[in-house]
């Protein structure tokens, strides 16, 4: 039933759409989208260098989709299989395809602890590489925004900010496989998303300049901390503690109802203070490696 075509560099307008729509309908049967943020921002931008696999079936509609990410380290990749076509090996078919774009490995996320993505990659025997720990807590019994500590001041992004954000995010996810790799186009194809507004990215100006940062997300009831980020020579005042309290005072305020975040799970340092702050865990994200465990 079809075949796989691989393109490389940015979709046309319609094909992106497809992905979208393919994209949202197994978020649907699933609970939780199988395609994250970034590689439906890279469907038809032109300065990240993925791989994309598409099949379509006899009728011409999309049915299976991925994307690889060669430049990550490890290179990552991430798939959907329409609900409506699943159980016909199409996810083997495109497994295989990444493999063959990437002989030396790769990792690919399995979005969902229980769903069917992880199940395929249990039955392919493929081992955990990562996991993200998705946390929340409700949004009450808060109290007003906490005082920055002395010498710092918070207050909201602004156009003028970006250059000085990037690199401020650079230095402080120097490590980070993902977020430490965000550009100012990047930084740029945020802004121009319709859930984005500038008082839901608070900044933190510290002494020698821009110190640290959160960043918010609202979609309906639910308040994201999007991103926090403290620079390294700026961490060990309360900063991180700052920006937390300061972050769901800002939810309360929007009208949000419950706060999630995204840690990596043997971030252990960080799990400890979500949790003081009230975060339980809510699911788990895998990354797992796309060959077979060897015996």
């Amino acid at each position: 039933m079809g075949s796989n075509l691989t393109v490389r560099g940015p979709l046309d307008t319609d094909v992106a759409a497809e992905v979208r729509a393919l994209a949202a309908a197994a978020a649907l049967a699933d609970g939780v989208p199988p395609i994250s943020e970034q590689p439906l921002l890279n469907l038809t931008a032109d300065h990240h260098d993925v791989v994309h696999v598409l099949h379509h079936d006899d009728a011409g509609a999309l049915v299976a989709y991925a994307q690889l990410d060669p430049a990550g380290d490890p290179p990552t990749a991430e798939l959907a299989v329409s609900p409506d076509a699943r159980r016909q090996g199409l996810g083997t078919s495109i497994l295989g395809a990444l493999r063959d774009l990437a002989p030396g490995g790769f990792g690919l996320w399995a979005y969902g602890h229980g769903t069917g993505a992880q199940a395929f990659a249990e039955h392919h025997g493929l081992e955990t590489l990562r996991e993200l720990f998705v946390m929340d807590r409700p949004v009450t019994g808060l109290a007003a925004r906490p005082t920055p500590p002395e010498g710092y001041s918070v207050r909201t992004f602004t156009p003028e900010d970006a250059d000085a954000w990037v690199e401020l995010n650079a230095r402080s996810f120097a490590h980070h496989p993902e977020q430490g790799r965000l550009t100012r186009a990047d930084l740029d194809a945020r802004i121009a998303e319709p859930w984005f507004r500038a008082d839901d990215l608070l900044l933190v100006d510290g002494p020698d300049g821009l110190a640290a940062f959160v960043w918010t997300k609202v979609v309906g009831a639910d308040g994201e901390l999007y991103v926090v980020a403290v620079d390294p020579g700026h961490q060990g005042r309360g900063l991180g503690h700052l920006l937390t309290e300061t972050a769901l005072v800002h939810l309360a305020e929007r009208g949000c109802t419950r706060a999630l975040l995204y840690v990596d799970g043997d971030n252990l340092r960080a799990v400890n203070v979500y949790r003081r702050a009230g975060f339980d865990l809510a699911d788990r994200h895998v990354l797992v490696r796309g060959t077979p465990a060897t015996r």
